[in-house]
């Protein structure tokens, strides 16, 4: 749901130093060089496929290591990831690192909450091993993301596919589909903040699936109101205080929550901060009587 750039190197560059760096296993350097076009051919096959979002209909590779060139294997090909694109001494690491650090330390897959300590396979090498090192499939990931959110899970329909942060539909990115509420708990605690998605109407069935499952697989209803529980203690402190002051609602709103959206809004328009100040905005314009907290 953040977008990053895609990355640009040259394909054939990226393959050529991942079988430069094959050391000590002159078979399979052999046998990258052999299946070198064909691996371009998937690879270009891959990128045409995200550009429309049709990855869902590249077939996985369900059986043990089985051939999938004419001279590579599954291991084969994950072994190129694990062992000459991953190590630091090795000349694919450095598309690995730039990768990684394209991120700028926000996980594109929920929204900048976690930081990228390293890379998930889009379509998972352990299904997919002709693109374990093909750029276009590896996002930087939080350890959330990674292990607790995506793991191996890959679409088989079109409707099941997480946003692509690299090449997918420009709406995902642009319109707000994701929203909030603030709900009294009807005591003196703190409310708590609902985060839910709701998709623009003109969206496609597929589209608004699509939407629900990335959040849905990424738990971001949690997260986000884990997040907006920690934030929203010092802006409520702010608001009792700004009332104190004899501040109404409207004044309130004018103050202090709509010059921290507009400041926020130079970041992402389904941020979960933005969201947050804009359910909170809505409530005191809505709430009259002044009983937000």
């Amino acid at each position: 749901m953040l977008r990053l750039s895609e990355p640009t190197d040259d394909l054939e560059y990226v393959l050529d130093e991942c079988i430069r760096g094959i050391t000590g296993n002159s078979l399979l350097q052999v046998s990258m060089q052999i299946d070198k076009q064909s691996i371009l051919e998937a690879w270009q096959n891959y990128v045409n496929k995200d550009s429309v979002g049709n990855l869902f209909r590249i077939a996985p590779t369900t059986k043990d290591d089985v051939s999938i060139f004419e001279k590579l294997k599954k291991s084969d090909l994950i072994k190129v990831y694990n062992d000459y694109f991953v190590p630091k001494n090795k000349p694919g690491n450095k598309f690995y690192e730039k990768i990684l650090n394209a991120a700028k330390g926000k996980c594109p897959y929920c929204g900048g909450i976690g930081a990228p300590r390293n890379l998930d396979h889009y379509l998972p090498k352990s299904f997919f091993p002709q693109f374990s090192v093909l750029p276009q499939n590896l996002i930087p990931t939080c350890r959330d993301c990674n292990i607790d959110g995506k793991k191996n899970r890959f679409a088989s329909k079109e409707e099941e596919q997480i946003i692509h942060p690299y090449i997918d539909k420009a709406i995902f990115y642009n319109e707000q589909w994701i929203d909030a509420i603030y709900c009294e708990t009807g005591n003196d605690d703190l409310g708590i903040f609902e985060y839910f998605v709701d998709t623009p109407d003109e969206w496609s069935d597929v589209d608004k699936k699509r939407a629900e499952r990335h959040f849905q697989d990424f738990d971001l209803a949690r997260r986000y109101a884990t997040k907006a529980a920690e934030a929203s203690v010092i802006l409520m402190k702010q608001i009792s205080h700004l009332r104190a002051e004899g501040l109404n609602n409207e004044a309130i709103n004018a103050t202090l929550v709509k010059p921290v959206i507009k400041e926020l809004s130079i970041s992402f328009v389904n941020n979960w901060q933005i969201i947050m100040y804009k359910a909170v905005g809505k409530l005191l314009i809505d709430d009259c009587d002044g009983g937000l907290v």
